[in-house]
């Protein structure tokens, strides 16, 4: 059995596959790709104008607020004004009650999306009382009553 024709057949059958291998490894790496894009293209990719400030003037109310990645732009980029006077309420918490459910065992509501329960704390306040279709929250600035509408 052990005849030049089944040696032959077993370093073929090794063979044959590790050689293809090699040949479409060779192939391949000699293939080198570029991409169809532009030179505008490619100096966008490559973020050359990311410290180039924008032609476009900010909003009266963004003037604060400086790039931080370029550098001598101060407190790392930081406006000198606390973040929530720019918003468009001016730093004015408005708190939205948007469902009350109460069961013999427990009361709870949901407020500006989060679920609390009587005892419970929220954006600096304390549920002090949940009612049919009001809430009672209590702070250091007093309480406030949000109503179900």
């Amino acid at each position: 059995m052990n005849t030049v024709n089944d040696r032959f057949r077993f370093f073929a059958l090794l063979g044959l596959p590790l050689a293809l291998t090699f040949i479409l490894v060779a192939a391949a790496r000699s293939i080198h790709f570029e991409p169809a894009i532009s030179t505008k293209e490619r100096s966008i990719t490559t973020f050359a104008n990311v410290s180039e400030p924008s032609p476009y003037p900010a909003p009266m109310h963004y003037s604060a607020l400086r790039n931080p990645f370029l550098p001598g732009s101060g407190r790392g980029g930081y406006p000198d004004i606390p973040l929530d006077a720019l918003t468009a309420g001016g730093g004015a918490q408005q708190r939205a009650l948007s469902l009350i459910l109460i069961n013999a065992n427990k009361k709870t509501a949901v407020i500006n999306g989060k679920v609390v329960n009587e005892g419970a704390s929220i954006d600096g306040a304390r549920v002090a009382k949940i009612e049919k279709n009001r809430v009672l929250l209590q702070s250091k600035g007093g309480q406030e009553w949000l109503e179900l509408h």
